[in-house]
């Protein structure tokens, strides 16, 4: 007689288990190896060779670029950037207070700047010395003519009406001062 076929065993197996996010604080909103993304990213703003330093040995240059890509595009990533892009941009830039200020403290001749002055100590030898100077004319000069442009303190305005009575007015044809100017003369030498 002929076996039976037998049916194949069924697997039994658990059910898996969900797997849990890590858990995080507030605070540390960003896995570490974003975290380092983004630190690196802001050395020279070059993604993929941010990604590449953050993940060693993790994927090639092009996959590297497209991941790289990726992660930019990650809100938190993304906010984390901005966030500390503005704080260096309000260290680094003086904001238009700050120029005004610089600006009016030169005008007055208040502020000071340091200078490198040369001094002879005879028999070929000089000595260099830093001193304290207050602002010279022409930089007084300068600074007020910054702020006068800043006020709009030498606007000059001139009104040209390019019509007579409604008619567009001719083309305007200046003439040299000389009368014997013929513009119909001809070389006569030829002759």
């Amino acid at each position: 007689m002929a076996a039976k076929a037998q049916k194949p065993a069924k697997k039994t197996s658990a059910t898996p288990t969900p797997r849990k996010p890590p858990v995080r604080s507030a605070d540390d909103a960003m896995c570490e190896k974003h975290k380092a993304f983004c630190e690196e990213y802001l050395k020279d703003l070059n993604a993929t060779r941010a990604y590449q330093a953050s993940h060693p040995g993790a994927v090639s240059y092009y996959g590297a670029a497209a991941s790289a890509s990726k992660l930019l595009k990650n809100p938190k990533v993304s906010a984390y950037i901005q966030e500390v892009l503005a704080a260096l941009r309000s260290e680094r830039i003086a904001d238009a207070n700050e120029v005004l200020e610089m600006l009016t403290s030169t005008a007055r001749g208040l502020s000071e700047s340091e200078v490198v002055v040369v001094l002879g100590q005879g028999e070929g030898r000089s000595e260099e010395k830093t001193v304290k100077k207050l602002p010279d004319q022409v930089e007084m000069t300068k600074a007020q003519e910054l702020l006068g442009k800043r006020y709009g303190l030498f606007k000059e305005s001139v009104s040209v009406d390019h019509t007579s009575g409604g008619q567009p007015l001719p083309p305007l044809i200046i003439l040299p001062d000389n009368d014997s100017y013929n513009p119909v003369d001809v070389d006569e030498g030829d002759n």
